[in-house]
């Protein structure tokens, strides 16, 4: 069901806990956080938010066998879906609790202008849960997660900082998917995904963005030391292709957050407006 109160809650100035119902579970909201009244909210477990996350109209939050913990700065798109279990029929069985299939990065390629590939991930022969109870774990998504237009992030996930699910890809139940990770559209995902790994094709391509054992720098910290490390032959200092890839995640994190900012005014200010058109309507 479409939850109003949910955006009375997010324009209120303290976080609010709305009271659980029989289809609606209780909600925690800061004031800066806008679940959109078209959002549709299900299941008992309580729904945590932090600050400013974003939820697009016809998103499905759904806790009815797990809670979920939203971080900051997240964005939840349209008609996305967090929390509930795989509706596509896939080829891969999804693994069970504590036997998840994790995949190694492999040796940086001694050839710097190529990224290093990721050992393809085995698919171990399991059977079906029969019940979400072999799942513990609550569903998670940390901070500045982008979770594309009917993306389907199963229960029991977790989907760390940075991470970006593209449109139609599914995260299967109890998988975690690490930092500055990316899930191209369409994919079916059955293992763990290690930090900074590209996952396409049928789930089982991967290839890393960067080489492991190397720290994000953030904008500010790459101004901040612009002048310590300087290439005399005027190339890119240090690690070459990869810290230009650190620098598009960069710009790819600022124009995100920027769209949040955006589309969460937009939103709101069209919330209001709705509010404000049926009290006229209701008036008259």
């Amino acid at each position: 069901m479409s939850s109003s109160a949910a955006s009375q809650a997010s324009q209120s100035s303290a976080p609010s806990t709305s009271a659980a119902t029989s289809s609606r579970p209780p909600v925690t909201l800061p004031p800066t956080t806008h679940l959109d009244p078209g959002a549709y909210i299900r299941g008992t477990h309580p729904i945590t938010f932090g600050e400013h996350n974003l939820v697009h109209p016809r998103a499905l939050l759904t806790t009815t066998t797990h809670p979920l913990h939203i971080g900051s700065n997240n964005i939840i798109s349209e008609k996305a879906t967090i929390g509930g279990s795989p509706t596509s029929n896939t080829t891969t069985n999804p693994p069970a609790a504590n036997a998840h299939t994790t995949t190694s990065i492999s040796s940086p390629d001694p050839n710097p202008s190529a990224s290093p590939s990721l050992s393809q991930p085995s698919t171990p022969h399991l059977p079906p849960p029969s019940s979400p109870s072999i799942f513990t774990a609550p569903t998670t998504l940390h901070s500045h997660v982008h979770i594309h237009p009917h993306a389907q992030i199963s229960h029991s996930t977790t989907l760390h900082s940075y991470a970006l699910v593209e449109p139609h890809a599914i995260i299967h139940p109890g998988i975690t998917i690490g930092a500055h990770s990316k899930i191209c559209a369409n994919v079916n995902v059955t293992a763990d995904v290690p930090e900074w790994t590209v996952v396409y094709g049928e789930g089982n391509q991967r290839r890393s963005r960067r080489p492991p054992n190397t720290t994000y720098t953030t904008a500010s910290q790459e101004n901040q030391g612009a002048g310590d490390e300087k290439n005399p032959s005027g190339g890119d200092s240090g690690r070459g292709p990869w810290k230009r890839i650190e620098e598009a995640e960069a710009v790819r994190i600022r124009g995100t957050d920027k769209e949040r900012e955006a589309t969460s005014i937009l939103l709101r200010n069209a919330a209001r407006a709705a509010v404000a058109a049926k009290r006229q309507s209701v008036q008259r």
